[in-house]
């Protein structure tokens, strides 16, 4: 299982992936634990599992620890093309409006909204950001992935960039700005409260 997740780690850093099928003839524990590993991984893609014929113990086992959906072997090609078309789209739809704390971001309209009164006015980078630490609210978010989830700019991409953008965002989050923790050595943290 160890190996399972140091795998599934490095393609959550290294990949864009928009569902994962796992098909088997026969499905195993080891398949469920790949279920539970992939939902972990907190910004996992959608799991579509196919097996052959199953009984409704381990179909459910693994709907349980994290598979999006579960087809049995026969199928017919069109539903199962559908069934991923249907989880991807609900995956990748986002929410109208996520909330932490006084913190309000409204991904639609790329507007945050503090303490109910509208917006402070972000560059699109300090809105990624805010984004990104507000959808992952609680963890830990390297500076690595938030460089990578910020709005591409002729500006520069130094290594003090992330630093530079949170310390304008804070100061513009006011006394709200507080809530986002520097973690020394491992990223920045949106703090819940």
């Amino acid at each position: 299982m160890a190996n399972v997740d140091a795998k599934l780690a490095i393609a959550s850093e290294t990949a864009a992936v928009d569902i994962v099928v796992i098909a088997r003839v026969a499905w195993s524990d080891a398949d469920t634990d790949v279920c539970r590993a992939l939902r972990a991984l907190r910004s996992a893609p959608p799991v579509l599992a196919i097996c052959g014929p199953c009984d409704s113990r381990r179909r459910a086992e693994a709907l349980r620890a994290g598979a999006d959906d579960f087809l049995s072997i026969p199928f017919d090609l069109d539903e199962l093309l559908a069934r991923a078309m249907a989880l991807v789209r609900r995956a990748t739809a986002q929410p109208r409006r996520a909330r932490v704390g006084g913190i309000s971001v409204d991904p639609a309209c790329r507007q945050v909204v503090l303490d109910g009164r509208p917006a402070v006015s972000l560059t699109l980078r300090e809105y990624d950001l805010l984004a990104t630490l507000v959808a992952r609210a609680g963890e830990v978010v390297s500076g690595r992935e938030l460089a990578r989830r910020m709005t591409p700019s002729l500006g520069g991409t130094g290594s003090n960039l992330v630093a530079v953008h949170i310390s304008r965002l804070r100061d513009k989050l006011g006394p709200l700005g507080a809530q986002i923790e520097t973690v020394r050595g491992a990223g920045y943290r949106l703090r819940v409260s």
